[in-house]
């Protein structure tokens, strides 16, 4: 089986409550095979999510992203990696 690594970007999502300033900005992360089936997950091409992802080292953002594989969480961008409480998780087909 190949090895899982946890992908990162920030992006726009109408699926979280964004900060005061409404502009709906967000992280959203996917632990995944490979970066075709995280870019396919997020409804990217792989040019753009080569230019926006990248692996995340950030812990919390690993033990998200690895609780179920192969899907998108998002949180608002001004979250600050508190805790798991504010991820959103997007049911696979659906665009984040």
């Amino acid at each position: 089986m190949a090895k899982l690594k946890v992908y990162g970007l920030t992006t726009f999502s109408r699926r979280v409550p964004g900060p005061a300033n409404g502009s709906n900005q967000c992280n959203a992360v996917i632990a995944s095979t490979s970066k075709k089936a995280a870019a396919e997950a997020l409804g990217m091409n792989v040019y753009n999510f080569n230019q926006w992802a990248s692996e995340t080292g950030n812990a919390l953002s690993i033990e998200i992203a690895m609780s179920d594989p192969g899907v998108v969480f998002l949180a608002p961008l001004d979250h600050g990696y508190r805790d798991a409480s504010e991820w959103v998780r997007v049911p696979p087909g659906e665009r984040p």
